[in-house]
């Protein structure tokens, strides 16, 4: 009889323990892809906020153009931007002044302007090697 009682002992003191490895085993996979998931959420928020950032550089930028504009006639626009610290070029058709923003180094914010009443004809971001034909994004001001 003790021979059959020390036996059953030894198979639930088994069982406990292998259940116990295999939850081991299953919060640590469990971790690691938490971990996985949390690194690359991080990367990309950070990729994300760097790509919002250099928009908004670009933007600020041209809405110190519009103001340059605003502020005297449209003939002398570069030697003005020149002299306010902008490294820009403008270029005027009649009473339009477009320009064209980098952002980062695949996309540029290409902007248009009425010198006449300072509307905002064109404010759209485009990628560098990207036609007019097959542009994604529309003008927004229109």
């Amino acid at each position: 009889m003790k021979k059959n009682q020390t036996s059953v002992k030894m198979n639930n003191f088994g069982i406990a323990s292998l259940l116990s490895a295999f939850i081991i085993l299953c919060l640590v996979v469990f971790a690691i892809l938490t971990l996985s998931t949390a690194k690359s959420d991080y990367e990309h928020s950070r990729v994300a906020a760097s790509h919002k950032t250099e928009y908004y550089e670009a933007c600020n930028t041209s809405e110190d153009i519009i103001a340059v504009i605003s502020t005297g006639s449209a003939a002398d626009i570069n030697n003005r931007l020149a002299a306010a610290g902008i490294n820009v070029q403008v270029s005027t058709e009649g009473n339009v002044a477009s320009w064209n923003v980098p952002i980062g180094d695949t996309q540029v914010l290409q902007v248009a302007v009425n010198t006449a009443n300072g509307n905002v004809l064109k404010w759209q971001s485009v990628s560098k090697g990207e036609s007019n034909e097959s542009r994604s994004n529309t003008d927004i001001f229109r």
